[in-house]
């Protein structure tokens, strides 16, 4: 068996076990070993050790697309972000939580429309400098979250090319759906 460790954000550090196993030459890593007695991840019901309780939800997601203008005020002279330009943005919406047993589904897809679409159709095709301050894409994510009623969203993905993102993630973690949706 040999073991080695990273650096995690906070100084944690989390030191992955690998195992051989020599006649099949299969390998395993466990996850779970911390060097630290105290688990970076332990609060978090996602990352809680899997042989003792899963969680027993579901992620659901919806994805908008909406043109917009905007201009970066706070970049460099001679940045070509700070010249007006546009994107064909792509976002995409996520809730977490709990199915309901007897629907069978966390919410109605038609749920995202009714409560999000109208929030979103206030950005398309409108100039984003004249909604936010300093419209980056995680502004404009961290925008979204903010503004959105119902509070149910776990996350924000605003792309902003085909290969550039960002996403915001509440800070809760998890937002108390089933209280809302009931």
């Amino acid at each position: 068996m040999s073991a080695f460790g990273c650096r995690l954000l906070g100084g944690k550090e989390l030191m992955i076990l690998v195992t051989s196993e020599r006649r099949r030459g299969l390998g395993s890593i466990d996850w779970r070993k911390t060097m630290s007695s105290e688990n970076p991840f332990a609060d978090n019901p996602i990352w809680k050790d899997t042989k003792k309780e899963k969680w027993k939800g579901t992620r659901i997601g919806k994805k908008y697309h909406i043109c917009a203008s905007h201009f970066l005020p706070n970049v460099p002279d001679g940045h070509k972000c700070k010249n007006l330009h546009g994107h064909n943005y792509v976002i995409e919406l996520e809730m977490r939580g709990e199915v309901n047993p007897d629907k069978g589904w966390l919410v109605d897809f038609e749920f995202f429309d009714k409560n999000f679409k109208p929030l979103l159709m206030e950005l398309d095709h409108s100039h984003l400098n004249d909604t936010i301050d300093n419209p980056t894409a995680e502004n404009l994510a961290q925008w979204i979250m903010d503004n959105h009623r119902p509070k149910c969203l776990f996350s924000v993905i605003v792309w902003e090319t085909p290969n550039c993102y960002a996403r915001v993630v509440n800070g809760d973690g998890f937002w108390r759906t089933r209280e809302i949706l009931e």
